[in-house]
């Protein structure tokens, strides 16, 4: 067990704000364990096997935690996590990936239905603009919900200057209509969020995002790989209140057009 508490983050134990839990203090460590309701993994915790990280699990008394951005988590990985902490009432797993939505959505349900209905699990589709967000967090949600078929997911992340070209939510939609390019991305099989391309603003990022085609896909693209340039910014004090300092969506430009998602492809 010890051995592994040092790649948790602790983000609540009693009173401290934060606390490092470090092995060489058999005393501390076992005082931590004891009072640990609310628990932080770092992303790379499925490095190691997932049995391991159960057996730590078990051994604390769990409310709450955050597996939020965590890598490589698959829904098998996730059930077993939970089996292991039976009394957390509340698991984080927004921005984790990739959680594939056609095994994740009725594994959602089915908790719904079933004993344990009472934890409630958070994830990507719930997300909502906030500063507290990165750009790669805002980015990973919008290509989730696209995964999941979620396309007002999508467009709730378009800055506002993009929603008054693009929307309302049903103009938004038909940009995804096949033959369309942006088809590839609603109900993909999967998505892959590439390198951050640097800028010389500080409030512009720009990632290399690729889309593949599944076979249960509701959209058929004549593709069965996309790769886009995707481009957020940080709204500034003059956008809405509620988007100040949030980043958002600007631009997505299919790496093979010289075309950007301005609405321009569409019919008014």
């Amino acid at each position: 067990m010890e051995g592994h508490v040092g790649q948790l983050v602790l983000c609540r134990c009693s009173q401290a704000e934060q606390l490092a839990v470090r092995t060489s203090s058999r005393g501390s460590l076992a005082t931590a364990v004891s009072a640990m309701e609310e628990l932080r993994l770092a992303p790379s915790c499925l490095s190691e096997p997932t049995h391991k990280l159960c057996h730590l699990l078990q051994q604390l008394p769990l409310r709450r935690l955050s597996l939020r951005g965590m890598e490589r988590l698959s829904v098998k990985a996730l059930a077993e996590l939970l089996r292991a902490a039976p009394r957390c009432q509340e698991c984080d797993v927004r921005f984790a990936l990739p959680l594939h939505w056609p095994t994740f959505g009725p594994w959602l349900e089915g908790l719904r239905a079933s004993p344990n209905g009472r934890l409630q699990v958070v994830h990507s589709l719930h997300a909502e603009p906030s500063p507290s967000l990165t750009a790669y967090e805002v980015m990973t949600a919008q290509a989730y919900s696209l995964h999941c078929g979620r396309i007002e997911g999508c467009f709730r992340f378009a800055s506002p200057g993009n929603q008054m070209v693009t929307g309302p939510i049903a103009r938004f939609a038909r940009m995804f209509d096949p033959p369309s390019r942006y088809s590839i991305m609603v109900g993909c099989e999967r998505f892959e969020i590439e390198d951050e391309h640097v800028s010389t603003d500080p409030r512009v990022k720009t990632f290399r995002v690729t889309f593949w085609q599944g076979d249960k896909s509701p959209l058929t693209s004549p593709h069965s790989q996309q790769s886009f340039m995707w481009q957020l910014s940080m709204q500034p004090q003059s956008a809405p209140s509620e988007f100040v300092d949030c980043w958002m969506t600007d631009a997505v430009v299919p790496l093979d057009l010289e075309c950007i998602w301005d609405g321009s492809l569409l019919d008014d």
